[in-house]
């Protein structure tokens, strides 16, 4: 008997993701949308996380469940999920955020032609006081090197490394490059976003939404942290240029890069100036 090609691949790559993991995954086993596999990649668990996943796939077919035999890092493992992929379509799922039944239904039917992702209203948890915070709406029009810089001018406080959790061709992720390691490297993931959105444009549906937990870290004034935000941010916005598909972008990037760590800067500054009273960050 042949088993037929899924549309969507959900990847979750996780860690140590109890308690919090079988909330998320029955949030994307109750999707309205049915025709999409779940693969689950267990980046060398130490808790329960491998038992939990098990259960789950015995219990429905359309879940592959892996287990890394150490642990390859995050980026890896996020790569790991989608090269695994057999679906036309592809999003990747955090193990501590929630869908609600229709965001695969609702998001679908808009990737398509020009369009290479689609993503939906994403509803931010504050993890440190319990309170939702406003929708992360962004829209970024034009042609591909518009888009492109736009994509990289957008301030990341405004949430832009949220939209990796949307749902994409997976031809468009699959010209990605990866970098190697285990350690995480700081805008990776908003790489991923700017590779996809120079392939074509992105889709905001209010239709769909999803729930995610962030943590807000307050700024300081300790030059540690100054040099580390300074350091981080150069490696970050270089990466947008090695990343770029074409001269144009690459240019462009590159004389904005100045510009955009001035203002990086001027805006760090202005929160700490603005919340005197928030502890410093450990």
């Amino acid at each position: 008997m042949q088993v037929q090609t899924p549309t969507v691949t959900i990847g979750m790559p996780v860690r140590n993701g109890v308690p919090l993991l079988a909330k998320a995954i029955d949030s994307l086993l109750g999707q309205q949308y049915v025709d999409f596999e779940l693969v689950i990649s267990d980046n060398c668990s130490e808790d329960e996380t491998e038992a939990v996943c098990e259960e789950y796939a015995r219990r429905d077919c359309r879940i592959r469940y892996f287990r890394q035999k150490e642990n390859i890092g995050p980026i890896a493992n996020f790569e790991f999920v989608l090269r695994q992929a057999k679906g036309q379509l592809f999003m990747w799922a955090a193990h501590d955020d929630n869908w609600d039944k229709g965001w695969l239904a609702a998001l679908v039917p808009h990737v398509y032609g020009k369009v290479v992702m689609a993503y939906g209203q994403i509803r931010g948890l504050n993890c440190e006081t319990g309170l939702l915070m406003p929708p992360i709406v962004l829209r970024f029009r034009g042609p591909s090197i518009a888009r492109g810089i736009s994509y990289f001018m957008t301030p990341e406080r405004k949430g832009k490394a949220n939209l990796i959790y949307g749902l994409f061709r997976t031809s468009a992720l699959a010209m990605h490059r990866f970098p190697g390691g285990v350690s995480y490297r700081h805008g990776s993931d908003m790489h991923v976003v700017f590779t996809a959105i120079q392939q074509g444009t992105f889709v905001y549906e209010p239709a769909a939404v999803m729930s995610k937990r962030f943590n807000i870290v307050h700024p300081s004034f300790r030059v540690a942290e100054i040099v580390v935000l300074l350091m981080n941010n150069i490696t970050h916005y270089v990466g947008y240029v090695e990343h770029g598909s074409s001269i144009g972008v690459r240019a462009g990037i590159i004389l904005a890069i100045p510009i955009k760590l001035l203002w990086t800067l001027g805006q760090w500054v202005h929160r700490k100036i603005q919340s005197p009273q928030l502890t410093e960050s450990s």
